[in-house]
């Protein structure tokens, strides 16, 4: 059940189950739209992000951070939206992998602060995240797994299928990776690439999707048809600048 309550600030408070979404407002900022107006703009001008990127050992492919930050940076930039981090709480547990190698555990609970930084409305949502790793990365990665969670729900990003994490583990005889999906089809990925890249005002984040693509789609003729039009655009705006 979700409950609505008033801050101390005029703002307001919803439950909702293992975290809370928080919405202030600045005294003396009542008649500007604030940031629940930008986001859904911003929401509106994302569209979709695709599973561009592809695990070639378990054969599926994966909407990662950095696709998604891409999307969400030059909109986000533009409308002035700014965010602030808090992690909350941590926790690091020792596993050990079906093969007996020993790895951490990393759980999170983040605060994501989006920030209109006109008129300084906030609204925060807390995000809970969970990756492992065998060496240092653990930490990093359920950080960027926490951003995604909060940038995909908070914008609700969509995708062609069910999200899944690209990392497969298995921890103590237990599998904990979803369900198998079917990847999406070549044809599928180069349509949401032909799409995604029409809106990409940027050479290094074209460039970053492009990579990010499978071999035999950017093999496809037209995405690289497109890709290389797309790429000299860019190269003379940055010229011409």
């Amino acid at each position: 059940m979700t409950e609505l309550t008033q801050t101390p600030g005029g703002g307001e408070t919803k439950g909702l189950g293992m975290g809370t979404v928080a919405i202030e407002k600045t005294p003396g900022t009542e008649n500007a739209k604030g940031i629940a107006h930008k986001l859904a703009l911003a929401s509106k001008e994302i569209g979709a992000v695709g599973k561009w990127g592809q695990n070639q050992h378990q054969r599926y492919n994966f909407r990662g951070i950095e696709h998604v930050i891409n999307a969400v940076h030059p909109v986000f930039s533009r409308l002035g939206i700014v965010i602030k981090v808090k992690v909350l709480d941590w926790k690091y547990e020792v596993a050990t992998t079906s093969k007996g190698a020993g790895q951490i555990r990393v759980r999170l609970l983040v605060e994501y602060t989006f920030i209109d930084g006109e008129s300084g409305d906030e609204l925060s949502v807390t995000v809970p995240a969970e990756a492992f790793d065998t060496s240092d990365k653990a930490t990093s990665k359920a950080i960027s797994v926490a951003l995604r969670t909060a940038l995909t729900q908070v914008l609700y990003i969509p995708t062609a299928e069910v999200d899944r994490d690209y990392s497969h583990i298995t921890v103590d005889g237990v599998d904990h990776s979803e369900v198998d999906s079917k990847p999406d089809k070549p044809e599928d990925l180069s349509e949401e690439f032909i799409t995604r890249v029409m809106g990409i005002t940027d050479l290094e984040a074209l460039r970053n999707d492009y990579m990010n693509l499978a071999q035999d789609l950017r093999e496809d003729p037209r995405v690289m048809r497109l890709y290389s039009d797309c790429k000299n655009r860019l190269e003379g705006k940055d010229d011409a600048g």
